[in-house]
């Protein structure tokens, strides 16, 4: 469905997750090696027979975006004038940051835009390119709206997720969980790492979308976390 849709970010985000599930989940051997056939195939068919498809994700993407007007830019020339403008943000707001969700408003200054070209609107009036509602990556949005406070605790929940992720993978040695329960927390933090890698473009971090993505497993997560208390 991400193909079809041209979520770019979301089949980055479902490739870790299939990645390092095929690599850490342990057992059903066959329906890993069946379904990753099948899957490659689905999507080389994709691929070959949908020429839109096909354009977005490879020609759009990098001569049309990352290598756009003769240069390398990082995403393409708007993601990278959004990252700029929430650092600039972030530099004048260096401890708590200018406030959640105030990307949109201070995108239009021009202290902040100092060569971002403006483009036009709908409406034939003209905006900074690097105005939208957020930065478009969830590490700068945190940084530029809540400053090294909010961004201390985002690289605060990383480090844990990583050390609890190689924990588990000790742990599984010594069978001090069985495999039903190591799977379930093996894939609960394999889905949050996928959902804060950063080399990507991201959606609203204080949005609905991703807050029902970021916050609907935490609590499969603190029961995971129970399940090694009561070993």
């Amino acid at each position: 469905m991400s193909l079809y849709t041209g979520e770019r970010s979301a089949i980055v985000i479902l490739f870790l997750i299939i990645v390092l599930s095929y690599l850490f989940v342990k057992g059903f051997y066959k329906i890993k090696l069946y379904s990753f056939i099948f899957f490659s195939i689905i999507t080389i068919l994709i691929f070959a027979f949908d020429k839109e498809i096909r354009f977005r994700f490879f020609e759009q993407t990098i001569y049309h975006q990352i290598l756009q007007n003769k240069k390398i830019y990082l995403f393409s020339e708007q993601h990278q004038s959004h990252l700029l403008v929430a650092y600039r943000i972030f530099k004048d707001h260096i401890i708590f940051g200018s406030g959640a969700k105030s990307f949109s408003n201070l995108c239009h200054q021009e202290k902040y835009n100092e060569g971002i070209p403006k483009v036009p609107r709908d409406d034939g009036s003209l905006i900074y390119l690097s105005c939208t509602t957020h930065p478009h990556n969830t590490y700068f949005q945190i940084l530029s709206e809540t400053g090294l406070v909010g961004f201390a605790f985002l690289i605060t929940i990383l480090i844990y997720l990583f050390k609890r992720f190689f924990y588990l993978i000790k742990i599984k040695k010594i069978q001090k969980l069985n495999l039903e329960e190591y799977n379930f927390s093996i894939m609960l933090n394999i889905l949050f790492l996928a959902y804060l890698f950063p080399f990507m473009p991201t959606g609203n971090f204080f949005g609905n979308w991703l807050s029902v993505a970021y916050y609907m497993p935490v609590g499969f997560f603190l029961y995971s976390i129970d399940l090694l208390k009561n070993k």
